[in-house]
């Protein structure tokens, strides 16, 4: 539909500029990095991995938020995504600056709590092995990177478990 097009102002004029530096500042993101094209703010922080674009349409939005971290994105699924594609890899759409501010906030407290680190040497790891294989498809070059061939088989781990999780319930009164 034509009536659900949202074009952020390009460039973003001074109360889009204002409402987008003050959001991204009180969220975590204080490193400005200039507008980039179509109108989107580029904020990284200097405490969290990853880099957020937001712009906006005047003068009381709505309020677009892309986003480049991958665990965050999947995270925030339940938001209600845009129909505009961002420069991130996810990006959604916000009513309000209520909405935008909390939206920033969970994001933020994502993206400096979920690691990335395992996911980057997995994709180190795996990056020159075969993606498929036939009898099955993308197993083998997770189950290389993660050594699951080598690792020592494990017997009777099931009831070490059990009996450490029967100890530790009865230690802390649990039933």
């Amino acid at each position: 539909m034509a009536g659900d097009l949202i074009v952020p102002e390009d460039p973003p004029g001074f109360v889009v500029r204002s409402e987008v530096q003050k959001a991204a500042w009180d969220d975590g993101f204080r490193l400005e990095r200039g507008v980039e094209n179509g109108g989107w703010l580029r904020y990284p922080s200097t405490t969290a991995r990853g880099e957020i674009w937001i712009a906006g349409v005047p003068p009381r939005g709505p309020w677009l938020l892309s986003i480049d971290h991958p665990g965050v994105a999947a995270e925030l699924a339940v938001l209600p995504s845009s129909a505009l594609s961002g420069p991130g890899l996810a990006t959604f759409k916000f009513n309000s600056l209520t909405a935008l501010h909390a939206a920033l906030d969970r994001v933020y407290k994502l993206v400096v709590s979920l690691p990335d680190a395992p996911l980057a040497r997995f994709r180190a790891q795996t990056a020159g092995l075969p993606q498929t294989t036939e009898a099955s498809p993308g197993l083998s070059a997770a189950r290389t990177a993660l050594g699951i061939g080598s690792a020592p088989r494990l017997p009777n781990l099931r009831d070490a478990y059990r009996a450490n999780l029967t100890a530790h319930r009865a230690r802390h009164g649990f039933r």
